[in-house]
């Protein structure tokens, strides 16, 4: 490649550094050549810093195809690029003008802004996330123009300021220029003929100006060199997505990228696009945001902190904006309730000539030199800096995300002192943030900082190991668990195993306990199990610290789980897996937990896979680990059925065994539980007599006290009895259980009347021994009229009409059932009078229906006629005042 010739050495560095109107005023006269030469280098020279300003930098999606615009008529006249810009396939084009000063585009212009290119829908569309696109940044039509000057610079024609080819014309000539431009243009006629007066005024102040204005011969002394972009059209678009967070994200999104790119080349537009930004949300009061501030509150300390900041008047400016954004009631604060961006004042202040062995101050003065372009030397040395300085301090907390900066500029210098550093700063204490949102951040950042580690040297490892094991920490730090699961991966040996079980004890409190810290847990602790599977002392050292330390059941159960799974042939996992499934039993044994029935059925499986001596123990010792209702209706009752014996190939005197430990589990929990355990536990008892006689004599105590059986239970296992073939217990049963009952007067819909008739019904098959012992018990627990009697019409197995018209029948009905007839009619003759005591008349026609069924009754008792005659002359002579309803009474029953 040519190095070129002085003249172009010399005009490239002028030409980026010094203004024209500087140059001229400096020497009077300027070559031509010379001229064209700064002209020529005056212009951006890189394809990437157009890309910048254009809406193709930060897509990845994007890819710019010059092949699709074609640029024609271009015409560079001193510090001003004109040209056509026409898309491919279409006719029309848009005229572009460009000024351009020090290597930057200062200022641009098109006609398509006039006229989008992108007109809006016709019907309504969904909404979608704005990107950053020729409203804020450049139209592709100037991007096209510019990458065609950068790539065909030869192409071009290229003239000196207008104001030097104005001087080498005639007074001829200029007239006739003057003349042609309005023939050409008669639209800027008044404007000249407005300037022609002035100048033909001798008092008018525009003859007292030397020179007048070219827009063609770039800045003047003094003037701002910035890229240009719409400040205006960047503050809208935030303002007006500012409450969708979707599309804020976006914006907001695609502004950080380009303002760290701004920032790595020393672009003056970064810092006023920060502040804009800033500007902007604070003063449209969006909804908080953490992740977003956070990213600008990075953005802000990179700034002040810029090791090009050098101009007095703009800390002035950045102090007198932080000032105004921290005294902003919009403002969030930080974790310790002070006014986010109120640290960027402080490092403004900050005098960074000085040396300092403040950890923090220099790690973010690193991270701000490493945002720019052209500090390698001294990131370097700064990186080494904060690198003696951890060697020297016992604890120090340093954001992953700084530590981050630090480990990758020491690693380009030292590969050794990086991973150092990096193993230093993870084995540090870190207090755990009060937020949560802040507990995730740190979790993540050392997630990124762990995958950023290169592996150091076992050599480097084996030497801070010791230190490590000796290290104190202090409660309420966060854990160290992917620390741990570095270390040992990569170097697993006995020291480190010590390590990672001593990190693996570190508890947080139990509000610290997110599913991104369980993971870290378990994949720390599978870790240890796996490389220990051959060494039995080592599981149980594991199985001991999980059981001592780890509190989170749904992590421990994963442990189990995961664990059976590693090595599905190995005794050791197996039965490690196994005995942890047992401290999660018998630590959810006295609370419900969620997954409490999936953590049984998984320990009973273990047990069935690890073998014969794992299934007999939880049998024996199922009080530890079970209730009683999942002992006998879940253990015992599975693991007695044929499937268990042929899973586990017993011979006939382990299942002999099998059996009777699974009936002393049915047999236990009845006198625990009886209410939960005693169907399942007879199931179980059946196959053997002397263990169903136990059962049901404990069943038989248990119903005889009411708090431990109540009527419903004692029913259901009385028909259980039945159903099995053993009536007369069932008959006992259902006697006590008839007992407990009490069914007032008016209650005729109790639950438990199904239950009496079928004891009723029970008792009289077993024979009049058993049915009139049942009858005292049944007078004196229900009172009920129309229950009373549908007991004695069963009872009497014959219609009362029938009964009152053979008087020998009737009588030895009432005979065999004088107490419940009496009780019957008692109970009846007390339900009428209270039903008449709130009578209303459309209730009357429902009365008459019940006296009818009463007098079934009343015919049961050989007097029972007449005492039903009593009841209603009763009625009439009482009521009397109810007239309709002593009618009625006389139509129906005389």
């Amino acid at each position: 490649m040519s190095v070129g010739t002085l003249l172009d050495q010399s005009s490239r560095v002028v030409a980026a550094l010094y203004p024209f109107q500087l140059i001229e005023e400096r020497y009077k006269i300027i070559p031509e050549p010379v001229q064209r030469k700064i002209i020529y280098y005056a212009f951006p020279r890189q394809l990437k810093e157009i890309l910048i300003y254009s809406n193709y930098f930060n897509d990845e999606e994007k890819e710019w195809r010059g092949e699709l615009w074609e640029v024609s008529k271009v015409l560079q006249v001193g510090f001003l690029l004109s040209g056509r810009v026409t898309s491919g396939g279409s006719g029309s084009g848009e005229d572009v003008r460009i000024h351009f000063d020090r290597c930057k585009i200062t200022s641009i212009s098109c006609t398509c802004t006039s006229s989008p290119s992108h007109p809006p829908p016709t019907t309504p569309s969904k909404k979608t996330t704005p990107t950053l696109d020729k409203l804020i940044f450049w139209c592709d039509h100037v991007v096209a123009l510019a990458i065609f000057r950068i790539q065909h610079p030869q192409k071009i024609e290229l003239r000196v300021p207008i104001s030097e080819t104005l001087q080498t014309l005639t007074r001829p000539q200029l007239q006739k220029l003057v003349q042609y431009l309005l023939h050409s243009h008669p639209s800027v006629l008044p404007s000249t003929q407005n300037l022609a007066d002035k100048l033909l005024s001798n008092k008018n102040e525009i003859n007292s100006i030397h020179g007048a204005p070219d827009i063609t011969a770039g800045a003047s002394t003094g003037d701002e060199n910035s890229w240009a972009f719409n400040e205006q059209n960047m503050a809208e678009l935030i303002k007006d997505n500012v409450y969708d967070e979707g599309r804020l994200e976006g914006v907001v999104g695609g502004l950080f990228k380009k303002i760290h790119t701004m920032t790595y080349n020393s672009d003056t537009n970064a810092p006023r696009i920060l502040t804009l930004l800033t500007q902007t949300i604070l003063e449209n009061k969006p909804p908080h945001r953490t992740s977003l501030w956070d990213q600008i509150h990075t953005l802000w300390q990179i700034t002040v902190m810029s090791p090009t900041k050098t101009i007095p008047q703009r800390d002035a400016l950045y102090t007198k904006l932080l000032t105004q954004f921290t005294s902003s009631p919009n403002i969030p604060l930080d974790e310790n309730h002070t006014p986010l961006l109120k640290k960027c004042l402080t490092l403004l202040k900050t005098d960074y000539s000085k040396k300092t062995s403040d950890l923090k101050l220099n790690t973010l003065r690193l991270q701000s030199l490493n945002c720019y372009h052209g500090y390698q030397k001294q990131t370097s040395q700064l990186a080494l800096k904060i690198y003696k300085i951890t060697k020297k301090l016992e604890n120090y907390e340093l954001d992953y995300d700084l530590a981050k900066i630090v480990y990758n500029v020491l690693q380009r210098e030292n590969l050794d002192l990086a991973g150092e550093f990096g193993l230093l700063t993870l084995a540090q204490n870190r207090q755990i943030p009060n937020s949560l949102y802040l507990q995730e951040k740190w979790l993540k950042n050392e997630e990124l900082f762990i995958q950023n580690l290169k592996t150091p040297p076992s050599v480097t490892i084996e030497k801070y190991i010791s230190l490590f094991l000796s290290k104190t920490y202090t409660p309420n730090i966060l854990p160290l668990y992917n620390f741990a699961k570095f270390l040992y991966k990569n170097n697993p040996t006995s020291q480190c195993f010590k390590l990672a079980v001593k990190y693996l004890k570190l508890i947080p409190p139990t509000s610290f306990i997110t599913t991104q810290l369980e993971n870290q847990q378990v994949n720390l602790t599978l870790l240890l199990i796996n490389t220990s599977k051959l060494s039995k002392k080592d599981l149980d050292t594991i199985l001991a610290t999980l059981s001592t330390n780890i509190k989170s059941i749904s992590c421990l159960f994963r442990i189990a789980q995961e664990s059976s799974r590693l090595e599905e042939t190995n005794a050791n996992l197996l039965n490690f897996s196994f005995n942890l499934g047992l401290h999660v039993l018998k630590s959810t044994l006295k609370f419900n937990h969620r997954k409490r029935w999936d953590i049984v059925r998984w320990v009973m499986n273990s047990s069935l896979i690890c073998g014969w001596i794992q299934v007999l123990y939880l049998l024996t010792n199922w009080g530890d680990y079970f209730t009683p209702n999942e002992a006998v209706g879940t253990l015992a009752r599975e693991f007695l059925t044929r499937g268990t014996s042929l899973r586990l190939n017993l011979n006939f005197a382990q299942q002999q065994s099998l059996g009777e430990a699974a009936r002393q589990v049915g047999l236990g929990g009845m006198r625990v539980d009886p209410g939960n355990c005693s169907l399942n536990a007879l199931t179980i008892c059946e196959s053997d007599p002397v263990s169903f006689e136990t059962a049901y004599q404990i069943i038989l105590e248990a119903a005889k006290q009411q708090n431990l059986l109540n009527c419903q239970q004692i029913f259901t296992i009385a028909r259980y009895m039945e159903h099995r073939g053993y009536p007369l217990r069932a008959y006992k049963l259902a006697a006590i259980a008839i007992g407990h009952l009490h069914i007032p007067f008016n209650q005729e819909t109790h639950s438990s009347i199904s239950d009496i008739h079928w004891t009723c019904t029970l008792a009289q098959s077993l024979g009049d021994t058993e049915l009139s012992n049942l009858l005292p018990v049944i007078i004196s627990n229900i009172k009920c009229a129309s229950v009373l009697s549908e007991i004695l019409k069963r009872a009497a197995m014959e219609p009362p009409r029938k009964c009152h018209r053979n008087t020998n029948s009737t009588c030895k009905i009432y005979a065999r059932l004088k107490l419940l007839v009496e009780a019957t009619i008692n109970s009846y003759v007390t339900t009428i009078h209270n039903r008449l005591a709130h009578i209303s008349p459309r209730h009357y026609a429902d009365f008459i229906e019940y006296l009818g069924k009463a007098k079934e009754c009343f015919l049961f008792a050989p007097e029972g006629l007449g005492q039903f005659r009593n009841v209603v002359q009763g009625i009439k002579r009482e009521y009397k005042g109810k007239k309709k309803l002593v009618v009625l009474v006389g139509e129906r029953f005389g």
